[in-house]
Order: structure tokens, then C-alpha cells, then sequence
């Protein structure tokens, strides 16, 4: 029999069920999710030098909830882009409306981030709710690097302006003024024997007033 997650926190963990919940009255759209936790993330602490990961797996503990892939008509009404893509690049969804109604998703492990559910009333059905999926090999609390293939998107869509404004900057700087400055000196070093044999014939030329006659 399985256990409800009883505090919040971040976890690995295997979807196991999922519905895709009919259109709320706000139009917004989502769908509910309940996952099996594999394992629960221990931050760093006093000498721990990284954080570590404590198996779960035989607790049989489960957490749900929504997530959110269509906003409200008070809030446009327009796909909630960042649950979408997180749901398909950390959990496996293909973005198929119809894999969520007909249950042919299989979701991949990953990992959830439950966080303590503010409103008392919905905390009496659940109180550590599902926020939001991420990688399953991702380090909680460092900051994720972008992926090639956004790296590649975000070029192809900004990267001509970055070029332009990086030319007017260029254009535009101003002129130096003034004179260079002025390197600094090499160090000095030891005189050779040649330059010792100069200064000695230098002054043997030079009358020594100290000599009496």
C-alpha cells in the first residue's frame, strides 16, 4: 500500500499514473500526475561537500500533481511554456494532446520538486503538491547549462541582432586620446664581462685627482 508524501522537498521519482483533467471553468487546461519516489535529495551540510541522494525505493511513497499546460482566459489563455517543455524534455511526453487522453505516454524517470501547498483549503486534499518535473540526473541547486539544440534555436533567432548591435558598439567607440602609455623598463641585469672591460678602460682615460704628483 502506498504512503502520501508527507513534506516537501526534491525527489526522483516514476510517473505512474497520469489524467488529463477536463477544462477548469478559468479555461485553464491540465493534467494530474502521481508519481512513485525512488529517492530524496539530501542538500550539502556543515563538511559534506556535495549532497547526496537516499534510496527510497522500498517506502512505496507517492506524491501527485497538476500541472498546467494551458493558462487561464485571465491569463491569455496561451500554452504554459514552461511546464510543456519541461514535461517533454524531463519526463518523455511527445506534446500529443491525445497520448495524454488515451494513456500512451510513458513517461520517463525524472525528477519533482514538491513544495507545501499555501492555501489551506486544497492542502486538506494535498498537502505537498507536485510543482514541477525536472532532469532525473540533474544536481538540485547548481545552474543548468543551455542545451545545444536551444543554443542552436536561440542563434538562429537572435544571433543576426547580437552581430548588429555588436558592430554599432564597435562603430561607435570612442577614439583613444592621448599618448600610449609607456611600456615599462625591462629589469635590469648583471653587466658582462665585455661591459665590465668598457667601464674599466672608461676610467683608466680619466685623470685621478686623488694621485699627489
Amino acid at each position: 500500500m502506498s504512503q502520501t508524501l508527507d513534506r516537501p522537498g526534491t525527489f526522483r521519482a516514476n510517473i505512474t499514473h497520469y489524467v488529463l483533467r477536463a477544462p477548469f471553468k478559468s479555461g485553464a487546461v491540465a493534467v494530474e500526475i502521481t508519481a512513485l519516489i525512488t529517492a530524496e535529495w539530501t542538500p550539502p551540510s556543515g563538511d559534506q561537500a556535495a549532497g547526496t541522494w537516499e534510496d527510497w525505493t522500498t517506502y512505496g511513497v507517492e506524491a501527485t500533481g497538476l500541472q498546467w499546460l494551458v493558462k487561464s482566459r485571465e491569463k491569455g489563455g496561451g500554452l504554459n511554456k514552461n511546464t510543456v517543455e519541461n514535461l517533454m524534455a524531463y519526463a518523455g511526453w511527445d506534446g500529443n494532446l491525445d497520448s495524454l487522453y488515451d494513456e500512451s505516454w510513458q513517461p520517463i524517470p525524472c525528477q519533482i520538486v514538491c513544495q507545501e501547498e499555501p492555501d489551506p483549503d486544497r492542502a486538506k486534499y494535498n498537502e505537498f503538491p507536485i510543482a514541477f518535473v525536472n532532469a532525473h540526473d540533474s544536481v538540485p541547486g547548481t545552474v543548468q547549462q543551455m542545451a545545444p539544440d536551444a543554443l542552436a534555436m536561440l542563434k538562429a533567432k537572435h544571433g543576426a541582432g547580437l552581430r548588429a548591435l555588436a558592430g554599432n558598439v564597435t562603430r561607435n567607440a570612442p577614439a583613444p586620446s592621448g599618448a600610449p602609455p609607456t611600456p615599462p623598463k625591462p629589469p635590469k641585469k648583471g653587466l658582462s664581462q665585455e661591459d665590465v672591460n668598457a667601464e674599466l678602460e672608461e676610467l683608466a682615460q680619466k685623470p685621478n685627482d686623488d694621485i699627489p704628483f
